[in-house]
């Protein structure tokens, strides 16, 4: 479960040493909440195993396929998704598809072959997080499951992590039955990777 050392490295590397550091630096900002650095990018990799493109998954008849629609894919590093936060979207300046810059005047995430700047989906995912954190407090998960609650709504939404709560399982109905599990084990190996290489780590 999770990634390989070398998935983590090649991920890491691919992202970049200043959105690495940036991702921890913003993660500290603020009173400890359990959102950690290495949550972040551990996200990014689950999602695009750390890359800045349009993408997403439907169900159809059972299995998972490609999206083909723009205007419902998946967009970003951490896949925010067009069909649900477009309007967040429309506020995020857009880069090129497969690109970390420069954005592009009068672009936005919002708009086909375009997806949010680094920053901006940094700080979306970090206020999705604790927004789901909110709502999984509101309704009784305990706090020792709220983080990896919140994970799993990252994917499968609030109420889908809720309804795997209730039947014992978060990540029941999450792509891969899996999600915030192999999010976590994700969480250890960057850490570790981390600890290894010197200006890479903050803290």
């Amino acid at each position: 479960m999770g990634p390989s050392e070398a998935d983590v490295s090649r991920s890491l590397t691919r992202l970049g040493n200043y959105r690495v550091l940036r991702a921890q630096r913003v993660a500290n900002l603020g009173e400890p909440d359990g959102i950690s650095g290495a949550l972040l990018l551990a996200f990014g990799m689950r999602e695009t195993w750390l890359r800045n493109i349009e993408g997403g998954a439907k169900l159809v008849d059972g299995a998972w396929v490609a999206e083909t629609d723009p205007m419902r894919m998946d967009v970003g590093w951490a896949q925010i998704s067009r069909r649900y936060h477009l309007d967040a979207l429309k506020l995020m300046p857009g880069v090129v598809g497969g690109t970390w810059g420069p954005v592009v005047p009068g672009k936005t995430g919002a708009d086909p072959g375009y997806v949010p700047r680094f920053e901006e989906a940094l700080q979306f995912v970090i206020r999705e997080l604790h927004e789901n954190v909110a709502y999984a407090a509101d309704h009784g998960v305990p706090a020792d499951g709220r983080i990896r609650f919140a994970i799993a709504a990252h994917n499968a939404g609030q109420g889908g992590a809720l309804s795997g709560v209730k039947v014992g399982n978060v990540d029941t109905y999450t792509m891969g039955g899996d999600y915030s599990a192999w999010v976590l084990a994700a969480r250890t190996g960057i850490n570790h990777w981390l600890a290894q290489h010197d200006g890479w780590r903050v803290g």
